[in-house]
């Protein structure tokens, strides 16, 4: 793997992603992240990572404000390879 393969693959893991929960259905996954969190079989970080609400509304505006704000912390190099969605061209 290349320096700037392995810059891209740093990058993309810091993504968000969106679980909408509507009516608690994801409630069980939720409290299995939280007890492996707990149990230290995830790093908090990625658990931070994962956006959640029962409103479509503001998981979009959640998922909006956490791709400004990586992207105000992804090296220049690196913005142009992003196609839309944060996802790099060519993975």
């Amino acid at each position: 793997m290349s320096a700037r393969q392995t810059m891209v693959c740093a990058h993309l893991c810091r993504l968000s992603l969106g679980l909408l929960n509507v009516a608690g259905y994801y409630d069980d996954l939720l409290r299995f992240i939280e007890r492996s969190r707990e149990s230290g079989f995830l790093w908090p970080d990625v658990q931070e990572l994962l956006l959640v609400d029962d409103q479509i509304e503001r998981l979009l505006q959640r998922l909006h404000d956490a791709s400004v704000a990586l992207k105000a912390h992804t090296p220049p190099e690196l913005q142009d390879t992003a196609a839309p969605g944060g996802v790099a061209r060519g993975t």
